[in-house]
């Protein structure tokens, strides 16, 4: 588990590299804490970003050069990945696991894979999410930072979304921050569907 001050600072870190610029998204519940200049007061397991297909091995080259790739926590060595496609990765940075999901946007709809680990879930999984109609603006965003700055991310209203539909003990802490910030109400009513009746596939060993 990693505290919130911690998370930040590797969360910050890591978009502040130049060749990561304009690549990763913050996801996960880290993001309404970070843009209120809030603690949140509870432990993160990991932290979550979502990053383009087409921008992955660019994520890869960083990891290696920083030297915090890990082929065994990269979906391209899973056993049931049988097809070599790309579900994205996970690293291990100053003790946190980062996870690094892909997207991708076709067919008026946003795709996103990501995998699960026999070591954490008792079960390697290739996971596929399909949330449509939703564009990519109203998927990622960029947000202002408090004291300056700016913080690529999913939009509040897609984590607000997914957090509703998760329905957690944590998600509920989360979601009293999120509902603080300022919202697009015309972008909620466009994602909330989206977000809760995605439809998931997975292929699991």
């Amino acid at each position: 588990m990693g505290n919130f001050s911690h998370l930040r600072q590797i969360a910050l870190t890591l978009l502040a590299q130049p060749e990561l610029s304009g690549i990763l998204y913050l996801a996960g519940g880290a993001l309404p804490w970070i843009l209120s200049g809030e603690d949140s007061q509870r432990d993160h397991g990991d932290l979550d970003f979502v990053v383009e297909g087409r921008d992955l091995p660019v994520v890869r080259r960083c990891l290696r050069a920083a030297g915090h790739y890990r082929p065994e926590l990269d979906s391209l060595s899973l056993p049931c990945n049988h097809r070599q496609a790309d579900y994205g990765l996970e690293a291990v940075i100053d003790g946190l696991p980062v996870n690094f999901a892909p997207f991708t946007v076709e067919n008026e709809g946003i795709s996103q894979r990501n995998f699960t680990l026999a070591a954490l879930a008792g079960f390697d999984a290739l996971l596929l999410s399909r949330m449509e109609p939703l564009s990519k603006a109203d998927y990622v965003t960029v947000y202002p930072l408090p004291g300056g700055g700016v913080l690529p991310a999913l939009t509040l209203e897609v984590v607000q979304a997914a957090k509703e539909h998760s329905d957690r003990e944590k998600d509920h802490w989360d979601l009293a921050r999120l509902r603080a910030l300022p919202m697009d109400p015309a972008r909620y009513l466009r994602v909330q569907p989206a977000v809760s009746q995605m439809q998931i596939s997975y292929i699991a060993e």
